[in-house]
């Protein structure tokens, strides 16, 4: 199989195959005649897959073929209800060689190499794929049969029914991602009038505290539920990020080694904050650091994000909230 150059970046060999008579442009072509429509292999996590819904929705447009959507089973709920694909597959049963087109991009966006990291997430799986993304909305499925629990779980943890929440999502699968581990409670205190839910299953961020429920254990539908009723949520680059912005839920977001527009440009109701005076932001997830830099990031402390400090998040906190009721009462 041949590689391709497009205008922004080079695709590597062999990453994915597709029928040479329904595509027009360069790239990877690979001819398979009598096949069943579409196979899309993305294997996780939460925000890659929310993040390949436009993807899907133009891969559709431009076919007009049925949509296999190849990925691990915990990930299925994401994709409940989605029109653009017409069936879900555990990645580890879907046989290529079933479909007339394959798309497989596991490999792609990992390969920091091209530098790829440098389009927002959504433009680069489209980059992959070849098709240009008009609606970039996310689709995400509104679990409303695990609302009434959620209100319920709410008033067993709280005793306040459906008062106003604060969702707090402080961890990430990379360290370099999270917030510094003590942040959360600090910011807790400078916010006393203020009930919250924290989101996670990271020890380092679970604490008890008369004004913090510990959403911990819990399935992906239920997450959901709950984070659907903060007012205002709190994240970093996370999956939980992604399904809050899907979802359209008022979001203050904590970026430090990715520029927040490749991540966040499409979510009208996330705003976020990025980390100041720090010579090293953004370095791209160390591809732009120094060895020395490299290590004390891994080792010592995340200079970026220990420069975003508490009193910073609880101001924006309250300037969002003094917005959203101003809205309310606007809307009355």
């Amino acid at each position: 199989m041949n590689s391709f150059t497009s205008a922004r970046f080079k695709l590597g060999e062999g990453q994915f195959s597709r029928s040479i008579d329904s595509i027009s442009g360069g790239g990877t072509a690979h001819k398979l005649q009598g096949k069943k429509g579409l196979l899309f292999i993305r294997e996780g996590g939460l925000g890659d897959i929310l993040m390949c819904t436009p993807v899907i929705r133009a891969l559709k447009d431009k076919f007009n073929k049925p949509v296999s959507f190849a990925t691990k089973p915990q990930y299925f709920c994401l994709l409940e209800d989605n029109l653009s694909i017409d069936c879900v597959l555990d990645i580890g049963t879907a046989n290529k060689l079933d479909y007339e087109l394959v798309f497989d991009i596991r490999s792609q966006l990992e390969d920091y190499s091209i530098k790829r990291n440098r389009l927002h997430r959504i433009d680069s799986l489209a980059c992959c794929c070849d098709v240009m993304v008009e609606n970039y909305g996310l689709q995400c499925p509104v679990f409303k049969e695990e609302v009434p629990w959620a209100i319920n779980w709410l008033a067993e943890q709280t005793g306040l029914g459906e008062r106003a929440i604060i969702g707090l999502g402080p961890g990430a699968h990379f360290r370099l991602r999270s917030w510094i581990e003590t942040y959360p409670r600090d910011l807790v205190e400078l916010l006393p009038r203020h009930f919250f839910i924290l989101f996670g299953n990271d020890d380092r961020y679970c604490w008890k505290h008369s004004r913090v429920a510990l959403a911990i254990g819990l399935s992906l539908k239920k997450v959901m539920a709950l984070l659907s009723l903060c007012r205002i949520f709190i994240s970093v680059d996370s999956g939980l990020l992604h399904i809050a912005g899907a979802l359209g839920i008022p979001t203050i977001a904590m970026f430090g080694s990715l520029p927040p527009e490749l991540r966040i440009a499409y979510y009208p109701k996330v705003q976020a904050v990025v980390a100041n005076n720090v010579p090293c932001v953004p370095c791209y997830e160390w591809q732009e650091k120094s060895k020395e830099d490299r290590d004390y990031c891994r080792d010592v402390d995340v200079r970026c994000m220990r420069a975003i400090k508490p009193w910073i998040i609880r101001n924006k906190i309250l300037f969002l909230d003094r917005l959203l009721l101003l809205e309310e009462r606007n809307s009355h």
